[in-house]
């Protein structure tokens, strides 16, 4: 008897380890992803296209930008858009450094090179690092979750 209680407990555990698996992380196609997740984002950038650059991010996403304040949801986040464009956003071009997660959450590390042209005046030129939490959605996309960067001012 005591050897039938010994079997089911061990039994247990094993099936416990079992369940608390980590899922499968492919950090190779994840990777894939969010680059051409990170090029549609930089088109939308230079059409200037709010509602494509919006859709690259979750619907309860958070952005937060260098000394500003901390947006959330898709349509503050097509507002803050709208503004930078205003200002004279033309142009943000993604480098991915570093992708990293675990089952349907992933962090991206990278680098971009923005050019800001207010009407009348010169170009400008900064590049920026960022760290993104990306989600995996129900429809096998990853969309960015959380969006934090800083900016040089050269």
């Amino acid at each position: 008897m005591k050897f039938f209680f010994c079997s089911i407990i061990v039994l247990f555990f094993i099936t416990q380890l079992g369940c608390n698996k980590p899922e499968s992380f492919d950090s190779v196609q994840v990777k894939k992803s969010i680059e051409e997740a990170c090029a549609k984002y930089s088109e939308a950038i230079r059409e200037a296209n709010v509602t494509d650059i919006a859709y690259v991010y979750t619907v309860d996403a958070t952005i937060i930008p260098p000394d500003g304040e901390i947006v959330r949801g898709k349509s503050a986040i097509e507002e803050f858009y709208k503004k930078l464009f205003q200002m004279g956003m033309k142009e943000g071009v993604l480098t991915t450094i570093e992708v990293g997660g675990n089952g349907d959450t992933a962090y991206e590390i990278g680098k971009s090179k923005i050019l800001i042209q207010p009407e009348g005046q010169a170009a400008i030129q900064d590049s920026t690092r960022y760290l993104v939490i990306w989600k995996h959605q129900a429809d096998g996309t990853w969309k960015v979750h959380v969006d934090i960067w800083n900016m040089s001012c050269r």
